[in-house]
This record gives structure tokens, sequence and C-alpha cells, in this order.
């Protein structure tokens, strides 16, 4: 992307966890964006389908995008996200910023052969606690995990907007020294355990909150049952398969990436429930 060219910026996922926090944030810097969305109208100019090429291609360029953030969804094979790639290439996309997941996006976003490119790999959102644990929180002052003692570099969700604001809005000479063909494994501050967690908003919320630690099938029974938020099942096994990522401790090790990108350190924990507290305020 020449220096001179404004950046006109699709964010995929734009009401999910990143998405929410990203599209605001570049609006705030004057920044031209589109959320793309899946559930909306199919003649919507925000209509965005991984699985529906077609959509790809009418929201880039009715949009007139040069620029793209992909959140790639759970469900996405890397084929499938391989088709989107060349699709945003012929409509003449030439910056795209991959946040890898279930999806490692950065050899095939080198393949696509786009102009300019780079992924970031998030560590665990602390926004997990005002999403699927927020209601256990509230109402029973309490959450469960399947994470033993394990610790983990928790980031926030507005950390990793910023990240992404930097890479999507960097002139072209810088992205290119300092960004281009880069994958950015970001984590919060501290490297703690649930039992931490639980202190930090025991502590910002005046109450006594508690960690359960729990087995697999502890985990899915706790999710779903209504009084802690009624998580269908299947929805509790898939977020238990994620946690073998925390059993297996890949999500231990801390870097310094947000610090260098932002030229700030990311916010820690009692930040990230300070800033939420409302959400957890009970009835």
């Amino acid at each position: 992307m020449a220096a001179s060219l404004t950046p006109r910026v699709l964010v995929t996922a734009s009401r999910g966890n990143v998405g929410r926090e990203l599209v605001p944030a570049l609006q705030a810097r004057g920044v031209f964006v589109v959320g793309g969305l899946r559930h909306v109208a199919k003649d919507a100019n925000t209509y965005f389908d991984f699985e529906d090429l077609d959509s790809v291609r009418k929201c880039i360029s009715t949009n007139s995008i040069n620029t793209v953030f992909l959140i790639y969804p759970e469900s996405l094979r890397e084929p499938a996200a391989q088709k989107v790639h060349e699709v945003l290439k012929q409509e003449g996309v030439t910056r795209v910023i991959g946040m890898a997941g279930y999806i490692q996006p950065l050899d095939m976003l080198k393949e696509a052969g786009f102009t300019e490119y780079s992924a970031i790999a998030p560590n665990w959102f602390m926004q997990n606690y005002n999403q699927m644990y927020k209601v256990c929180i509230r109402d029973q002052s309490c959450f469960a995990e399947q994470a033993a003692d394990i610790k983990t570099p928790f980031i926030d969700c507005r950390d990793i907007a910023d990240v992404a604001v930097a890479l999507l809005t960097a002139p072209s000479g810088d992205f290119m020294s300092s960004y281009h063909g880069r994958n950015f494994d970001l984590t919060g501050p501290d490297a703690i355990d649930r039992h931490e967690v639980a202190r930090v908003f025991s502590s910002v919320l005046g109450r006594q909150v508690t960690y359960k630690p729990l087995e697999r099938e502890e985990y899915i029974d706790f999710m779903s049952r209504p009084e802690n938020g009624g998580m269908g099942k299947e929805e509790a096994a898939a977020i238990a398969d994620v946690y073998n990522s925390i059993g297996e401790e890949w999500t231990v090790t801390k870097t310094d990436n947000v610090q260098k990108i932002l030229g700030r350190k990311p916010r820690d924990l009692a930040d990230f429930v300070h800033h939420y507290a409302d959400d957890w305020k009970q009835k």
C-alpha cells in the first residue's frame, strides 16, 4: 500500500470480542471502516461470509476496501480461507492483517501474494470474564474453568484492537520495515493463575469471588446450568476442547510485543475489571 493511499478498512466479525473494540478505535482515528457481518441481510453492504465468496467480493468492491483485518471463524478450514484470500487479492486489497486462532494465516497470506501482510496471535482474552463467565461471576460470585493452577498472560481485547489499529494504519514504509511478513504473539503484562484472577475480581468488586478448577465433564455440566448462564452442552464441550491449550501449557509464555508496537505496557486484569465493573454488578 503506497504511503499516500488512505486506508479503507474492513473488519470481519465486527461484533465479536475484538471487532467491537477495533471498529470504534479506527473510527476515533478518522479511518473509514466497515464492520463485516455474516448475520445481516444479504443485500447489505456489510454482509461478509467466508463461505460465500460473492459476499466477500461485493463487500470489498462496494466499499472500495484496500485494507482488511481478518478474524477467521472457528469452523473455517485452510482451503476455504485461501479462497477468500484469492478474492481479496483479485479485488485489489493490498494490506491484510490476519488474527490467528484455529487457523495460522501467515504462510497463507504470503502465498496469496499480498503487497503487505502480517498476523497477530492473541493469548487468552480477559473479555471471557464479561462474556461467557459474566452470569456466574455476577450472580454466583464464582467462575469455573478447566485450567487447574496453570498461569496465563491474559490480554485485554482493547489492547488487541490498539495493536490492530497500529498495523492497519501504519504508513507503508513503516509497515514494511517493522511489521511486514511477521507474526506477533500478543499477551498481557502478567502470567497469573485463576486463583489470582479471583483475587483481583474480589479486590475490585468488593466481594468474595472464587474460582472452581474443574475437569472436563464437570466443566460442561457447570456451564450448562441455567444459574451459570445456561450454555448449551455442545457449546460447553467445544469450549472445553479449547482448554487443551491451557492444559498443555501452550499459553503460558508472555511477550513484549504490545509494548514494542504501542510504546506502552498492556493493560492488566485490574484495569479490565475496573473498566467493565458494571457487567458484574449484582441486582
